[in-house]
């Protein structure tokens, strides 16, 4: 004997969100001044770190979200964004000694829901 079912039905809203841009900057600084001064250009025996910004485009407070840090396409660490001053949070990762030569580096920030 077959068997009978009712139906049955079943409905959720769900909210499509505005993705907003974020801005990033980047500045990369050598050891043989202590790190006060951006460059380009550094010694073969300099340690270099890079520090620079996200700004998210409703001045949301993204700390805690880890930027990628790249150096020539190779992703060589991760450094979570810290401080807020209202509109800008931070970050800083220091790459060490690099070989002689030209580098591209880059801090990326991640697609984030917060």
């Amino acid at each position: 004997m077959p068997n009978l079912y009712r139906p049955s039905q079943a409905s959720e809203t769900i909210t499509i969100l505005r993705a907003w841009g974020t801005t990033t900057t980047i500045a990369a600084y050598g050891s043989a001044d202590g790190f006060t001064t951006p460059g380009t250009e550094f010694g073969e025996d300099e340690e270099i770190m890079v520090a620079g910004t996200v700004r998210a485009g409703d001045n949301a407070d993204l700390a805690g979200v880890n930027m990628e840090i790249r150096v020539d396409g190779v992703v060589v660490g991760n450094t979570p964004l810290y401080g807020y001053d209202g509109t800008t949070n931070y970050y800083q990762f220091s790459l060490g000694l690099l070989t002689p030569g030209s580098h591209l580096v880059e801090a990326r920030f991640p697609r984030t829901r917060r």
